[in-house]
């Protein structure tokens, strides 16, 4: 199904065959989630970032980010978090602002920084919460789950994983279920 999905956002396209920011950056998402990251951060590195879709670009920015993030790369990781950040706060976006959000905790992750992790993955969900994003909110108690996980936290683990597997069942969202149930079976 995935590569499916792949094939058709990359055939469509405006009537100038042009891919909008959006289509670019849900590509790049599927492309992650596969493992192929020098693909979707081809993807991203070709959207032109003019500030006319601040919240798009601001997501395209924070995919970026998290590429980063899994080479750990922590470099470029803040490279692309920081304007991801700020195109999301002047868009007011809250889906753009809880995927940047969501890159700058992965950020404070790479550097070890347990408090501002959490802080940002709190930021995060509240901006998710408020967008109604049930994939970001999946994404943010899974790696918020995961990281109590890796602190021996695993009673508030557990408790925060199946709040993720629930939302994401309640979603039909099987990819992310999965790896909460993963990250659950760690705790």
């Amino acid at each position: 199904q995935w590569d499916d999905a792949l094939r058709l956002y990359a055939q469509a396209g405006d009537e100038d065959g042009r891919q909008t920011t959006a289509r670019v950056r849900k590509r790049a998402g599927l492309l992650y989630l596969r493992g192929r990251l020098d693909e979707a951060d081809e993807l991203c590195a070709a959207v032109t970032l003019d500030g006319s879709d601040l919240a798009e670009e601001a997501r395209v920015l924070a995919w970026r980010s998290v590429i980063s993030w899994a080479r750990g790369d922590a470099e470029a990781c803040a490279r692309y978090v920081e304007p991801a950040l700020e195109r999301a706060g002047r868009s007011a976006d809250d889906g753009a602002l809880a995927a940047a959000y969501t890159a700058r905790a992965m950020l404070a992750a790479l550097h070890g920084d347990v408090p501002a992790n959490a802080r940002f993955y709190d930021l995060a969900l509240d901006h998710a919460e408020r967008a109604g994003d049930v994939a970001q909110i999946v994404r943010i108690r899974t790696n918020r789950g995961s990281r109590l996980v890796e602190q021996g936290q695993y009673g508030q683990a557990v408790a925060e994983l199946d709040l993720a597997i629930t939302t994401a069942e309640l979603a039909g969202s099987d990819t992310f279920s999965s790896l909460a149930y993963n990250n659950r079976g760690e705790a």
